[in-house]
């Protein structure tokens, strides 16, 4: 109850999201996705990409190349997750032929590809565009705020 005469007050109301989980069911294993609050538009179109390229058995490509490893496909995950905005685009997902993923953008503004071995060790490599930088790193050397900084500008949405 208000008091006559005194100041009117607003009412606050604080939620948190609700937290969705769900299994990722790949050939070795299952991921859990944990969700905050509403999903990107991406999300549905890159899990069936990465489920895609994942289920892929041992000479996928008639040359002899690998299954895509359990591995691969987690550390890709948690990239894309780590890194993704709900407004970016989607990068390829290409498989590697030593049972690993690469994740590809290219673009006006650039070039990036990200790569996860086997074992999950990343290796990327970027070109800018614009400023012509051009730079490599391995899983000995991840600058990850120049990663990040790479795929921003590579998966902003074109304005124009």
């Amino acid at each position: 109850a208000t008091v006559p005469g005194s100041p009117r007050r607003s009412k606050i109301e604080v939620s948190f999201p609700q937290m969705r989980d769900f299994p990722f069911e790949l050939r070795d294993g299952s991921i859990r996705i944990e969700l905050a609050g509403d999903e990107p538009d991406w999300l549905y179109s890159l899990l069936d990409k990465v489920k895609s390229v994942a289920s892929l058995t041992a000479n996928w490509d008639s040359h002899g190349g690998s299954a895509i490893s359990f591995e691969a496909t987690l550390a890709a995950l948690d990239f894309l997750a780590t890194h993704m905005t709900a407004e970016a685009e989607l990068p390829a997902i290409v498989p590697g032929s030593d049972g690993g993923i690469q994740l590809e953008w290219h673009r006006l503004a650039g070039d990036l590809d990200v790569a996860f071995s086997y074992v999950g060790q990343l290796s990327a490599y970027f070109k800018d565009s614009a400023s012509r930088v051009e730079w490599e790193m391995d899983e000995v050397d991840v600058d990850t705020r120049k990663l990040a900084l790479a795929v921003e500008r590579v998966s902003a949405r074109r304005t124009d």
